[in-house]
């Protein structure tokens, strides 16, 4: 009784159909009586919606669609937390893109792991690219030259576009 109950009262909040692709289409539920099957089928008709779910990360060979960024992949990154130095709960991931795709991902090591962590930059697959050293380095000489330098070349011409953590929860860049 129970069942039959919760069916009569399902079937009176909406109307839904399966389409040949897989797709659900709903409408809402109207005071109006019953109307004859062709009014119903046009009725029904007023939003479809797509019965699989996405994935919440995807792999670096995955292709976004035209116009969308390319996803951050949460594996990549736990690869790159894993085989950076210092990294831990408090590390940092800055991704870096080129326009839409990404080029380069920049780890910033725990401080609570080591009082300097160093910055290593990782390549869209999370290889290892290089490391600047976290030291202190006086304005204006070589020494910053050089790193500026090695910034630039390990960045390949990426931009910071989104800040994570270890865990994949991403932020806006500062």
């Amino acid at each position: 009784m129970r069942l039959l109950l919760a069916l009569s009262l399902l079937a009176s909040l909406s109307c839904s159909a399966t389409s040949e692709n897989g797709t659900v289409s709903t409408s809402a539920p109207t005071s109006e009586p019953p109307a004859s099957a062709s009014t119903v089928a046009s009725a029904t008709a007023v939003a479809d919606v797509p019965t699989g779910s996405a994935p919440i990360a995807t792999a670096p060979s995955a292709t976004p669609p035209a116009g969308a960024p390319e996803p951050v992949s949460i594996p990549t990154i736990q690869k790159v937390c894993k085989a950076a130095p210092c990294s831990g709960p408090m590390s940092r991931i800055v991704v870096l893109r080129s326009g839409e795709k990404i080029v380069r991902y920049l780890h910033h090591g725990d401080i609570q792991r080591c009082s300097h962590p160093p910055s290593v930059y990782f390549d869209a697959n999370g290889a290892e690219v290089g490391t600047i050293p976290m030291k202190p380095i006086q304005r204006g000489s070589d020494e910053e030259k050089k790193i500026d330098a090695d910034h630039a070349k390990f960045a390949a011409g990426g931009k910071p576009a989104e800040e994570t953590d270890c865990s994949g929860k991403v932020s806006a860049a500062k």
